[in-house]
């Protein structure tokens, strides 16, 4: 039996061959997720958690989003409807648009348990986390109740766990290019 040695090199791309890799972010995530980033600690227009991600889609130059039928926002390409208990692994990318319709979040952080309920609230996904179990979103109009309503209003920076939902929906959209 032959032994061969191999060039640190060739070790390196051995290595790479086998590493996950991250997936590839659309231009124009990064530029929704440029604009919301610059956002945080300030007051985006009214406030009101749609207003980051209409402006952030109109400043990255994508498609303006519209309204579905049952009068939920859609924020480009459906990319996934997560229910309770789903996993979307993969699926997340920044720049994605989120849309809780009906939500209810519960866990535990440490010895604190939370309940969040959102009935229809947007949020933009600043970086995704733990194969997509975890993300952190950049949204406004959002916050404890007992905080003041100047402060819920600017842009801040939260995690949501999908398997935290209980209860709704979770609609991920694709920011997409104008049409023609």
């Amino acid at each position: 039996m032959k032994l061969r040695m191999l060039s640190l090199g060739a070790i390196v791309l051995l290595l790479a061959a086998d590493a996950p890799k991250e997936p590839e972010v659309p231009e124009l995530n990064k530029k929704v997720l440029e604009f919301a980033r610059a956002s945080l600690g300030k007051k985006i227009g009214d406030g009101e958690c749609a207003t980051l991600a209409a402006r952030a889609l109109r400043e990255a130059g994508a498609r303006r989003f519209a309204t579905s039928s049952e009068g939920d926002y859609v924020w480009g390409k459906l990319v996934r409807t997560v229910k309770p208990g789903e996993n979307v692994a993969g699926e997340v990318l920044p720049g994605d648009i989120v849309q809780l319709r009906d939500a209810l979040l519960t866990g535990k952080i440490g010895s604190d348990t939370f309940e969040y309920t959102y009935p229809k609230h947007t949020a933009i996904v600043a970086a995704v986390k733990d194969d997509g179990k975890v993300v952190e979103l950049l949204h406004q109009n959002t916050g404890a109740f007992n905080a003041r309503d100047e402060d819920r209003r600017k842009v801040q920076r939260t995690t949501l766990r999908f398997g935290d939902l209980k209860k709704g929906t979770a609609k991920i959209y694709r920011p997409q290019p104008p049409s023609g």
